[in-house]
C-alpha cells in the first residue's frame, strides 16, 4: 500500500509539480512506475499464452479480462501524465 501511495504521489507531482529537483525525481519514479505496470500487463499476457505459470482457471479469467488490461492502461496513463511539464 505504501509503494502504491508513493507511486501515485510521484505521478501526481510529475504531472502538476513545480519545476525543480523533486520534479525531476518524480519524473524518474513515474517512468519506473509506468515501465513496471507495462511489464506486468504485457508479461501477464505472454505468461498466459505460453503457459509459463500454472494458475487456477478463475485467476486466469480475471487476469485476462481485468488485471492485464488495467495494468497496460495505467502504464499508458502514467506515461502520458509524466510527459506533461508544468
Amino acid at each position: 500500500a505504501a509503494a502504491l501511495a508513493g507511486a501515485a504521489g510521484a505521478t501526481t507531482y510529475a504531472a502538476h509539480g513545480r519545476p525543480g529537483r523533486f520534479t525531476d525525481r518524480s519524473h524518474m519514479v513515474a517512468s519506473v512506475v509506468s515501465a513496471s505496470l507495462l511489464v506486468r500487463g504485457v508479461g501477464g499476457v505472454v505468461a498466459d499464452l505460453t503457459g509459463m505459470v500454472d494458475t487456477t482457471p478463475a485467476f486466469r479469467r480475471w487476469n485476462r479480462r481485468l488485471y492485464n488490461p488495467l495494468c497496460v492502461t495505467l502504464a499508458i496513463l502514467v506515461a502520458v501524465s509524466r510527459g506533461r511539464r508544468p
